[in-house]
């Protein structure tokens, strides 16, 4: 049984590029989404695994990506750190680890919406789209997503 925080959440899961894009740029959905999760903690909560996080952190020191950061005055870590506050503590997810993507990068996404619970995968993998929903979860591009969000937190979950 939920309890009634949990019952009023609305739980979301970000893949690694719509966390990117949301960290590095002040429009578009991603973002949007992520500026929910800050104004409206309470009623939507970001979750991410320990490998989400790992591969955000290789990701954003990717060159190409780090010296853009660089280019706004912040680092890879500072913005690793910004999602990690954002984030709920890591969710384990190694007594779900299983092989239901093409692509083991998408099961660890897929593992982490089912040990978090979530309501929501975020991401514009076609991989991941195209499975539509996993446990309970719905799969969404971030456009839709957002409005998704915004719709959980109107009507309290």
């Amino acid at each position: 049984m939920e309890d009634s925080d949990t019952a009023l959440t609305f739980r979301v899961v970000l893949d690694t590029n719509v966390v990117v894009s949301g960290l590095l740029s002040r429009q578009g959905a991603a973002h949007a989404i992520i500026d929910l999760a800050v104004h409206h903690r309470e009623r939507l909560r970001l979750g991410a695994s320990e490998e989400n996080r790992d591969e955000l952190l290789a990701t954003l020191r990717v060159p190409r990506l780090a010296s853009r950061i660089a280019a706004r005055g912040l680092t890879p870590e500072a913005l690793y750190m910004l999602y990690t506050i954002l984030t709920d503590p890591p969710i384990p997810t190694t007594l779900w680890r299983g092989q239901w993507s093409t692509d083991p990068d998408d099961d660890a996404f897929l593992a982490t919406a089912f040990a978090f619970g979530a309501h929501l995968l975020v991401s514009r993998d076609r991989d991941l789209l195209n499975l539509k929903h996993f446990y309970g979860c719905q799969i969404e591009s971030p456009v839709r997503a957002l409005e998704l969000c915004r719709e959980a937190i109107l009507r309290g979950t």
